[in-house]
């Protein structure tokens, strides 16, 4: 499958004029070189560059203003698509974007993860099936983007750390032929900071902290993810909490995971969360109890985070949607630990509740892919 990213120029004025109409939606021709200081003739060059591309269309006019009504030009929401693939240790989620990030459609099997060909067979057949459903014309498809459990190196080709699954640095060559399309590798956390940054839009800086089956994070500062020397940065769920306390699953004492990793939650109710909530909400004694001291050790990681970073904190993964009920709670518990502030305000809950990590790889497509309009 080719690569999209060239479709026609990397010429700057092109890409100011497609992101202007990108932001405002609606805009007419006139707007754009009023605002762009840019004569009408050579935005008419560069829109029918975008329109033959078919990045922009004409929809309707506007109202008239006295001389003739101006046309409204958009993008076309449709044009492209981004791909994005959570891998975890149970499941496959597959979520198609278009240039808007609207999730057009999407998917969760169950599919144990196994580092062998069979598994990789599997996931290239899920994605091929996937489109041809959705009657997705392939050459639309920006990539797909596979996040993983695990840590990536800037390459977007090298697992360089993983223990939550079972691979190694072989994993992007050996399921490399199983996929038609350009695709990347990214740790889900990072990814699902990135789909949460998106919808975010009154936050530029923010340290996310992703409560799943294992504890993960990223940190974005002025828009940008920070990863790091060597692409661990955001990696809170191995902060020490408890010295010599509880083991996690990396084989240290103390860690943040031990404490605040889903599975503390949902192994006292049938490995449901939703379960272990609807208990909490109906005072069920083991799992109130469970819930309060999993958010005391989850304080002690969010006033570290916010005395590091002085900034917004976000809580997402499995477990942040079940904690909008408790804002306030959790906010009464971490305020005492600051040394600075007698409120959390600074604690938000995830405003994407439905497969973070999958939409945010998908995003990092889209996203490079504007840039390169």
């Amino acid at each position: 499958m080719r690569e999209i990213f060239n479709i026609n120029s990397n010429n700057r004025i092109r890409n100011q004029i497609f992101r202007l109409i990108f932001d405002k939606k609606q805009i007419s021709k006139q707007e754009i070189a009023a605002q762009l200081n840019l004569s009408l003739p050579t935005v008419s060059q560069y829109l029918q560059s975008l329109k033959d591309d078919g990045l922009i269309d004409y929809s309707g006019t506007f109202e008239s203003t006295g001389g003739r009504k101006a046309k409204i030009i958009q993008c076309v929401e449709n044009a492209f698509f981004a791909l994005g693939l959570d891998i975890t240790r149970n499941h496959l989620s597959l979520v198609l974007i278009n240039m808007r990030g609207n999730i057009c459609f999407s998917n969760r099997i169950k599919l144990t993860f196994q580092n062998n060909a069979e598994y990789f067979s599997a996931v290239g057949v899920t994605i091929d099936r996937f489109i041809a459903d959705h009657q997705i014309d392939c050459n639309k498809v920006l990539g797909v983007s596979l996040t993983l459990p695990a840590i990536i190196a800037s390459d977007r080709k090298t697992v360089t750390y993983a223990t939550v699954i079972d691979t190694d640095a072989s994993f992007y060559r050996k399921i490399g032929p199983y996929i038609k399309f350009p695709f990347k590798i990214y740790n889900d956390a990072n990814a699902a900071a990135f789909a949460e940054y998106w919808v975010h839009n009154e936050i530029e800086t923010m340290a996310y902290i992703s409560l799943s089956n294992s504890v993960g994070g990223s940190f974005i500062l002025d828009g940008r993810q920070y990863t790091g020397y060597n692409e661990r940065a955001g990696e809170f769920g191995h902060m020490t909490i408890i010295p010599e306390g509880e083991t996690c699953y990396c084989g240290k004492k103390g860690c943040v995971d031990a404490y605040c990793c889903a599975k503390v939650l949902y192994d006292h109710a049938d490995g449901s969360l939703s379960n272990f909530f609807e208990a909490v909400k109906n005072k069920d004694p083991e799992c109130t109890k469970v819930f309060s001291e999993y958010l005391n050790h989850l304080s002690l990681a969010i006033n570290s985070l916010r005395m590091i970073f002085d900034c917004d904190i976000v809580m997402g993964g499995y477990v942040g949607p079940y904690l909008l009920d408790y804002m306030d709670d959790i906010k009464a518990i971490v305020a005492p630990r600051n040394t600075f502030e007698n409120n959390a305000d600074y604690i938000k809950p995830c405003k994407f509740t439905f497969e973070a990590s999958a939409v945010g790889g998908a995003m990092y497509y889209l996203t490079e892919f504007m840039h390169h309009i």
